[in-house]
């Protein structure tokens, strides 16, 4: 029974553990490349990106986003812009999440909290963003 109980908390403290590092990879990526854009980063804002998309960030392929595939584009837009930047004026988001695009077309593989933490910035809506 002891060993079970050991098990159990060993194993959640791990996972816990694991988690935090790959959520910190996540952040380090993203800053990264935010700062290869010459682009100020706030800690405290990007790490809010980052907490948000802990559910899908052991999905590679969920964490990148494709800038040239219009499908992806308009998910942006309906997982983001409106449902977290409640904006609903679709012509002006689209244009600007296809300039995000462009501007980080440098990367082979674009973080996704990165792309969503220039979007939120292009329209100064990220310190109240996840308020």
């Amino acid at each position: 029974m002891k060993f079970m109980y050991f098990y159990l908390f060993y194993s959640r403290t791990m996972a816990d553990i694991n988690e935090q590092e790959h959520m910190q990879k996540r952040f380090d990526a993203s800053k990264s490349q935010l700062q290869e854009l010459w682009i100020e980063v706030s800690d405290e804002n990007l790490m809010k990106i980052v907490n948000r998309m802990k559910t899908v960030i052991w999905n590679r392929d969920a964490m990148l986003v494709s800038g040239t595939d219009k499908n992806e584009l308009e998910t942006v837009w309906r997982n983001f812009v409106q449902k977290r930047l409640w904006v609903e004026n679709a012509d002006e988001w689209m244009t600007a999440i296809k300039e995000v695009a462009e501007q980080m077309s440098q990367f082979r593989n674009k973080e996704r909290c990165g792309f969503y933490y220039l979007l939120a910035n292009k329209f100064w809506k990220l310190d109240s963003l996840y308020e």
